[in-house]
């Protein structure tokens, strides 16, 4: 349990710094001993507050012309992935 704290911390400590990667630091820290089934569904629920409240704060500076394209192809891309 002391794993996943210390994972935690200084995987947001790194996204307080640049506002992402915590994904790939609590990843990577955390699979060395753990399955990444495990992992991904704590990282979700502890990186969602913090999204929402990153968004909410900038959401003024929003440039939807990029947002929106950028959206669509991630969608896209994913429903790809589960075919293939």
């Amino acid at each position: 349990m002391i794993f996943w704290i210390i994972a935690t911390l200084c995987a947001f400590y790194i996204k307080g710094l640049c506002g992402f990667a915590n994904t790939l630091v609590f990843t990577s820290i955390l699979s060395f001993g753990i399955a990444n089934i495990n992992i991904s569904p704590v990282e979700l629920v502890l990186g969602y507050p913090t999204n929402l409240i990153i968004s909410f704060k900038e959401r003024k500076s929003i440039n939807w012309k990029i947002c929106i394209p950028l959206s669509v192809m991630v969608i896209i891309g994913s429903l790809a992935g589960v075919f293939f």
